[in-house]
């Protein structure tokens, strides 16, 4: 698949990657359409980001394309949109279903999600069920 990666600040490449397989939970989404928020701009051309390379990009839908064991196949071929956060479930707004409304330190963040859903200029990738 195709993958836009950012090596450094203004060093952004195409590359090819193998597409992954969906482990246990997962689904492969293929990406459909990715939109460029504002915190990307500055990551791409000034102040580069927490590791690289990365992949940018973290608002996005697609289709499922497989699913993962334990993760129902009626998921194939679903439209999806992807909330690119996990939320806490122990802070008021998450208990509430009111995700938009979180305190950053109540969402936790781990390098495994930021691989996975907040990186997708690429063509597909894995979210967690």
């Amino acid at each position: 698949m195709k993958v836009y990666a950012l090596y450094g600040v203004n060093d952004l490449r195409m590359e090819e990657r193998e597409v992954p397989t969906p482990q246990p939970g997962q689904v492969l989404v293929q990406v459909r359409a990715a939109g460029i928020c504002g915190s990307d701009i500055p990551r791409i051309f000034q102040t580069g980001t927490y590791s690289f390379p990365t992949v940018p990009g973290h608002e996005f839908s697609g289709t499922v394309a497989a699913v993962g064991a334990g993760v129902s196949p009626e998921w194939e071929g679903c439209r999806v949109g992807v909330f690119p956060l996990i939320p806490c479930m122990q802070c008021p707004p998450c208990r509430q279903k009111h995700y938009v409304y979180f305190h950053f330190s109540s969402f936790r963040i781990s390098q495994n999600l930021s691989a996975i859903c907040t990186r997708q200029f690429l063509q597909c990738t894995l979210i967690p069920i």
